[in-house]
């Protein structure tokens, strides 16, 4: 499958690396690994997407290198 193209945020902090618009509704782009200043040994890596979504609806992906399951946590 295509990666979901992210646009850049001007002045946004490192770790976020853009808005996606998945399926209508924007979500923010967190590259977990810059979050936690986590050295990239390979930069050319493709990351997965986690989508996220709290109870007010909101959505995050959560940039990462694999996701091993699918969990709903309340």
């Amino acid at each position: 499958s295509q990666p979901i193209p992210l646009t850049r945020v001007p002045l946004a902090p490192g770790y976020i690396s853009g808005l996606m618009n998945l399926r209508g509704q924007i979500a923010t782009a967190i590259h977990l690994k810059n979050l936690f200043k986590i050295s990239e040994e390979n930069s050319d890596r493709k990351y997965k997407n986690i989508i996220c979504k709290d109870e007010m609806n909101n959505l995050v992906s959560l940039l990462v290198d694999e996701a091993g399951d699918v969990i709903e946590v309340s």
